[in-house]
């Protein structure tokens, strides 16, 4: 249902060329000889709409599981532990409760720590789109993931970066 092939045609090209990568198929076809279809063509995975998204992200889960990924699973920085695939945050050891948005930003602060992070590239990544550049959005967001981390570390870990965006950066001792 692509615009000028379906899917699982594309799947079948792609397969044929030998592409080795992972595919999660998400489409509105739902009837058993669809999905048994896009399995059998090579597709590792398929889910029709609509869906949860907690069930799409244990579906990303479970093949980033079985791809043996080499992308490091766990994010450290001062006192802060991400488990990239259980999307489980601590903090001094304390479970934090995060939304998916603020997950999404705290891994591109651990990714990049005590760099500045501009906005542009935190709607683009997180929201993957670019909005209004006098929105708030990042700033909302990073706001509330700001608190979060300062009640559970007890010291303020995102730094406002003037003309730059945010830093993830522990305070200086003193």
């Amino acid at each position: 249902m692509l615009p000028k092939k379906d899917g699982l045609t594309l799947l079948k090209e792609w397969r044929t060329t030998g592409l080795g990568s992972h595919v999660l198929v998400l489409t509105a076809k739902g009837m058993l000889e669809d999905k048994v279809r896009g399995l059998d063509i090579g597709a590792d995975d398929y889910l029709t709409k609509p869906f949860e998204l907690v069930e799409l992200l244990a579906r990303v889960r479970a093949l980033a599981r079985r791809s043996g990924a080499t992308r490091s699973d766990l994010l450290t920085y001062g006192p802060i532990e991400m488990e990239r695939l259980n999307h489980k945050v601590r903090v001094a050891g304390a479970k934090l409760d995060l939304t998916p948005k603020e997950f999404q930003l705290l891994e591109h602060f651990l990714v990049r720590p005590e760099e500045p992070i501009g906005r542009a590239e935190l709607l683009k990544g997180v929201w993957d789109q670019e909005r209004d550049p006098g929105s708030n959005l990042v700033d909302v967001h990073v706001g509330n993931l700001r608190r979060k981390l300062k009640h559970a570390a007890g010291v303020d870990l995102i730094q406002t970066v003037r003309g730059e965006g945010f830093r993830l950066q522990l305070p200086a001792a003193g």
